[in-house]
């Protein structure tokens, strides 16, 4: 027989040795760190994951430090059956944050996260049409110009296919739009715009006439054309 405070000895002894052997990758093993993507790209894998905690690890990956603010008490799955590519993680991130009312405002290597709702007047600022392809990730304000078509019309164009969220304003002082919207969807704002704003066919492009009015009022005339044409 074995004394008690002996086989609790024992036991505890064998305990820990059992804790050592199941926290000790085996032979076959190969520790992995999933904040550091594979060059040919990165297999996702968040089983029942806290939304925060999987949007971290996908900031990780991309290589930004994300702040995140009142991020919902959720939690998600997101698996891929193979490999994402580098250059598309960013996109996967953006979707995940759209899907859950969220953006993303990039500050150098730190990325505040939070509530569309509550996200800033302007984001990364931008001039010209020119736009890169993958676009940026998060909020994007990009200041257009225009040619040859004005900025009210440009503005309406845009606002009949822009996401709830985008704001579209014109600045009539330099002809010319200020977009704000996740970049993705600044991307296809600004392909709209290059097709719209081309010059047109025609003794080379667009031209003002002024035409002095005697007996009808200009407004009135005008309201008239325009139900004409």
């Amino acid at each position: 027989r074995i004394p008690g405070a002996r086989l609790r000895a024992r036991l505890g002894g064998l305990g820990a040795l059992l804790a050592l052997a199941l926290a000790t990758p085996g032979p076959g093993a190969r520790a992995q760190n999933p904040t550091v993507p594979a060059p040919q790209g990165s297999r996702l894998d968040f089983q029942d994951a806290r939304l925060s905690d999987v949007i971290r690890a996908l900031a990780a990956l991309i290589g930004v430090n994300a702040v995140l603010a009142d991020i919902p008490e959720q939690r998600i799955t997101l698996t891929t059956a193979g490999l994402v590519a580098p250059a598309a993680l960013p996109q996967v991130l953006e979707s995940l944050l759209e899907a859950h009312g969220l953006v993303l405002v990039l500050q150098g290597s730190v990325a505040q996260v939070g509530p569309a709702s509550s996200a800033p007047a302007t984001g990364q600022l931008r001039t010209g049409t020119d736009f890169p392809d993958p676009p940026p990730l998060g909020l994007v304000t990009q200041l257009v110009p225009l040619q040859f078509i004005q900025a009210d019309e440009g503005a309406a164009a845009v606002r009949q296919g822009a996401s709830a969220g985008a704001r579209v304003e014109p600045v009539a002082r330099s002809n010319a739009l200020l977009i704000t919207d996740r970049g993705r969807n600044v991307a296809r704002y600004l392909e709209l715009l290059r097709r719209l704003d081309e010059r047109p066919a025609g003794e080379a492009g667009l031209r003002t006439y002024v035409v002095p009015l005697k007996y009808a009022g200009a407004v009135d005339l005008a309201q008239s054309l325009w139900r004409l044409f």
